[in-house]
């Protein structure tokens, strides 16, 4: 069954999936808490057109629940502070980690590693 989005909930500026979320996919593979190697700051998904049936099929909550206000869209700011989530300016990995470091921190605990390479 297929549920339909709120009119007028769309994506937009919104990234914080593109962060947030574990995929576990033949065609992409994301650590939760890292940005995706295809989301560029500015351009937003450089994949979008072809991007993989994991992300063409998801959609959050505050595009499918009634209850979640418009205001609680989840890359903008709230009232008493500033709780956009994890995507929210974010181009680095975990403790300011560059790409290529935080690429090599997600491999590590994708596999179970712990230690640095």
């Amino acid at each position: 069954m297929q549920l339909d989005t709120i009119p007028g909930r769309e994506c937009g500026e919104c990234n914080v999936c593109c962060v947030a979320l574990t995929i576990d996919d033949p065609a992409l593979q994301k650590v939760q808490g890292y940005r995706c190697k295809n989301s560029v700051a500015g351009q937003g998904c450089v994949i979008y057109d072809t991007r993989p049936q994991t992300c063409r099929a998801f959609n959050c909550g505050w595009q499918m629940l009634k209850w979640v206000k418009p205001t609680m869209r989840p890359d903008r700011p709230r009232q008493g502070g500033d709780a956009r989530g994890p995507a929210a300016g974010a181009q680095a990995g975990p403790l300011g980690q560059d790409r290529a470091s935080s690429s090599q921190t997600a491999s590590r605990h994708a596999t179970g590693a712990t230690k640095p390479a």
